[in-house]
């Protein structure tokens, strides 16, 4: 029925990919990864590492749910000619469902550089996800939902990111297709 993959780029740090999902009725899912070296894997800790000398791609999963990882040397199907080497790594989401988005954290980086990579976490949202890395909030709206609600702020945006401020505010980083963004009065 649908399959949408959305790529957000913030400079220089980090990519996020959030792959949106439908099937005619409940199935499972894979997201793939394809590199020349083995792959460090994290199933616990919902992580994958890919490493070429020098250079590091970690990728994190924060997919509601949790995916099981697997990784093989195989190809699924035999190639017509003699190939390099490739390591192949599976992330599945084993229960099947109609629906299922894939949230995943790109962050390149330099062997040794691993302790200065922002935090990353799936923060709770009504009408949609928001990913949090390191200061930055994104907030991706659902197709069917009117308005994505984070933490007192309401948007029709499709996808709106947003930075932490030293003084405990936020400020609109960068925003797509919609109407609205606001910041909702807060209970007392």
């Amino acid at each position: 029925e649908r399959f949408e993959r959305h790529v957000l780029f913030s400079r220089p740090h980090y990519f996020v990919i959030i792959d949106d999902l439908e099937a005619p009725e409940p199935a499972t899912y894979q997201w793939l990864l394809h590199a020349r070296e083995e792959m460090q894997m994290d199933e616990e800790a919902q992580k994958v590492v890919s490493i070429k000398n020098d250079a590091r791609l970690l990728v994190r999963f924060l997919t509601p749910g949790g995916l099981s990882f697997s990784q093989t040397d195989e190809f699924c199907t035999p190639t017509a000619e003699p190939a390099p080497a490739q390591y192949h790594f599976t992330a599945s989401a084993d229960e099947p469902a109609a629906k299922r988005n894939i949230v995943t954290v790109l962050m390149p980086h330099r062997t040794g550089g691993e302790e200065q990579l922002p935090e990353t976490r799936l923060l709770s949202a009504d009408g949609g996800l928001a990913v949090e890395v390191g200061d930055e909030i994104i907030l991706w709206r659902n197709l069917d939902a009117d308005h994505i609600i984070w933490n007192g702020v309401v948007s029709s945006r499709r996808v709106a990111v947003y930075r932490r401020t030293g003084w405990g505010g936020l400020e609109r980083v960068f925003q797509s297709s919609g109407e609205t963004v606001r910041r909702a009065k807060m209970p007392e």
